[in-house]
């Protein structure tokens, strides 16, 4: 059986390859969200910006460097910040799912009520967690629009994705052994009957 609207697939194998891929998938847009966001700006800052902006840009360059190399200590924080409370949101969030039945309405998204209903409880989580370590990282892409070196705010991207990317690991990880968990509680149940 297929999962729709709070339904729980039959085949353990498929929910749980189904939900890690939605992970994953989740995850990636979530790394490239930031470098996405520096092509735009800069594409955006091209087009429109007058003049006088370059020659701010050069006499901002060496102070907005500086706190951009801040912003990638910030991102490597932020990075292992996310990555600790996901090890500690997820599991949670799952056992609470587990406790509470699954509510009739769909996702506010359409698309991702064909995502494996515990994994949408994983998906809640990471997509919030995932900000922790996006958010400087984005900061800098800002500080690079008003003068800062490209460098730094590469570095704090490249952080910021293996922050995203940590976490996507986590969450694949818990997801994979809550399943085995309640599958094995499903086993033992109907070997006792």
């Amino acid at each position: 059986m297929r999962e729709r609207e709070g339904e729980v697939d039959d085949d353990p194998a498929r929910e749980l390859v189904r939900g890690v891929r939605w992970i994953l998938v989740i995850a990636l847009l979530v790394i490239v969200s930031a470098p996405v966001a520096l092509g735009i700006e800069t594409a955006v800052r091209l087009a429109v910006a007058p003049p006088i902006f370059g020659r701010m840009r050069e006499f901002l360059r060496p102070t907005l460097t500086v706190i951009a190399w801040i912003f990638v200590g910030v991102t490597a924080v932020a990075a292992v910040v996310g990555a600790w409370l996901a090890s500690r949101q997820l599991p949670r969030a799952l056992a609470e799912h587990e406790r509470r039945p699954p509510r009739a309405n769909a996702p506010p998204i359409p698309w991702i009520s064909r995502c494996p209903v515990r994994a949408r409880v994983v998906l809640d989580r990471v997509m919030m967690l995932c900000a922790i370590p996006q958010v400087p990282a984005i900061a800098a892409t800002v500080l690079f629009m008003f003068g800062s070196e490209l460098l730094p705010v590469l570095v704090a991207m490249a952080v910021s994705s293996a922050g995203v990317a940590g976490q996507a690991l986590i969450a694949g990880v818990r997801y994979r052994a809550h399943l085995r968990r309640v599958w094995q509680e499903q086993l033992s149940s109907c070997h006792s009957r």
